[in-house]
């Protein structure tokens, strides 16, 4: 069972305004066995509250799934985020976590040597900060190198730009209540990558709408309340994906209520291609109650062409 400490983030890869520059520190070389196919990294609760470990998990040719490696004790509370950051042609990822003793968050760039060696490398810490939710990952100034949103709930959402050098400036954006949950997409087919973000307490959605040059326009989306089967009291926004899910050649949305009542689930809803979208069906529902989902993602696990999701 998930809960309110013990959290868990999925996210799904491929093996293969005051800004503030990043300061690199001491490296860390972490070895795990390389996988050649696909994998999920997962960030979440070991044995206590404190601790953020970062696994990853493979997925074979099959569908099946191979058996889990531990990469890093992150701490409390961390999100994840992965890409090829340097362009060397093999996928590294980013995490981040508060401290276990303090309200700073620290931004690891896990850097992939491509012989199953990872490189720690400290990016960031931002003081004042609580929850690092799930990143959003993207090239969203259209330089060349992948840049990551990190959401921190109860400090704000902060865009990590890629400076190419293994190193990050990170600047606020603005709405900064209560973030919990970020992915990226380009939802109004415009050529420039954009992301969503939940906002927990609201119950809402937002899409940060790139100009292509790395700024971005907010816009509500939608508030899940409009659909929420329960007490409205109870509904909360939490994790969130993003794939094509009804085959229109459009980017949908699915959100996760994060609701402790039997009555929550996570909701469909399907866009447009113009950045609009519309409530679709409930898409699965509490599993018991008392229990609640921390992370979301979606892939196509068995490669039948149709996506899936992980919980």
């Amino acid at each position: 069972m998930i809960n309110e400490v013990k959290r868990l983030c999925v996210v799904v890869g491929v093996l293969m305004f005051t800004s503030v520059p990043a300061v690199a520190i001491a490296q860390d070389v972490i070895t795990v066995n390389p996988y050649q196919d696909e994998y999920v990294i997962m960030v979440g609760s070991g044995v206590d509250w404190l601790t953020g470990r970062l696994f990853y998990i493979p997925i074979n040719p099959d569908g099946t799934f191979g058996s889990v490696s531990e990469v890093a004790d992150l701490g409390y509370r961390s999100g994840a985020g992965i890409a090829d950051f340097d362009n060397d042609g093999y996928l590294d990822f980013v995490a981040g976590a508060r401290e276990d003793s303090s309200a700073v968050a620290n931004f690891y760039l896990f850097k992939n040597g491509g012989n199953g060696n990872f490189v720690k490398q400290l990016i960031a810490s931002i003081p004042g900060s609580n929850k690092v939710g799930t990143f959003a990952v993207a090239d969203f100034d259209k330089d060349g190198f992948k840049d990551f949103v990190a959401p921190i709930y109860g400090s704000g959402i902060y865009l990590f730009v890629n400076n190419g050098d293994n190193t990050f400036t990170w600047s606020l954006l603005p709405l900064s209540v209560n973030p919990l949950e970020a992915k990226e997409g380009d939802f109004n087919e415009d050529g420039n990558m954009d992301f969503v973000i939940t906002q927990y307490f609201e119950r809402k959605v937002y899409l940060y709408k790139n100009d292509g040059t790395g700024k971005f326009e907010v816009q509500l989306l939608f508030d899940i309340g409009d659909v929420y089967p329960g007490n409205l009291g109870d509904a909360r926004t939490g994790d969130i994906t993003v794939g094509r899910f009804n085959e229109d050649g459009h980017l949908d949305i699915i959100v996760d209520d994060c609701d402790l009542s039997a009555t929550g689930g996570a909701y469909l809803y399907v866009g447009d291609g113009t950045g609009g979208f519309d409530y679709l069906s409930q898409v699965y529902s509490r599993p018991q109650i008392g229990a609640y989902i921390y992370g979301v993602d979606s892939f196509d696990l068995d490669k039948d062409g149709y996506m899936d999701l992980i919980l």
